[in-house]
């Protein structure tokens, strides 16, 4: 009998919040939108489950510009530009909660895609392209903040 990694690995749900601040902190701009996890994400998944191979942890996310529509097939994000989690991701019970901050003189593009990997240009777990551009720019820092929860 031949399992499918759709069919062994829960379909874990993610929602993505941008928020652009400004130099007093406040919030100016907020985007939503729920991600999908792609297909290396869930051989990561299953990997780190049954401790196969060198699969290493999700420690930060990229975000980049190309404004395509998401795909299963998806490995990298375009134009990315790489950052750590701001701390040690946190879980309460099925969720778990990660962010990533950008400094005003970092990532200043015109934002259309995200995804959370295990290191700068490494595995891609998840990816989403924002219906909405997130224009980041130098006067303003970027928050992205991840929940991901298993049903």
């Amino acid at each position: 009998m031949s399992i499918q990694v759709e069919e062994f690995v829960p379909e874990a749900i993610g929602h993505f919040l941008f928020e652009l601040i400004n130099d007093q902190g406040v919030v100016v701009e907020s985007h939503e939108q729920t991600n999908r996890i792609v297909t290396t994400g869930k051989y990561l998944m299953l990997d780190r489950l049954f401790g196969l191979g060198a699969a290493t942890a999700l420690v930060g996310m990229s975000v980049g510009t190309l404004a395509t529509a998401s795909a299963d097939a998806d490995t990298a994000i375009t134009g990315a530009v790489y950052k750590a989690f701001d701390a040690t991701p946190v879980r309460t019970g099925l969720s778990v909660v990660a962010s990533t901050t950008y400094a005003p003189a970092e990532a200043n593009i015109a934002i259309r895609e995200v995804g959370l990997l295990t290191g700068s240009g490494a595995v891609l777990y998840n990816h989403i392209a924002p219906t909405a551009s997130v224009d980041k720019n130098s006067a303003l820092s970027l928050k992205v903040t991840v929940t991901i929860s298993m049903p």
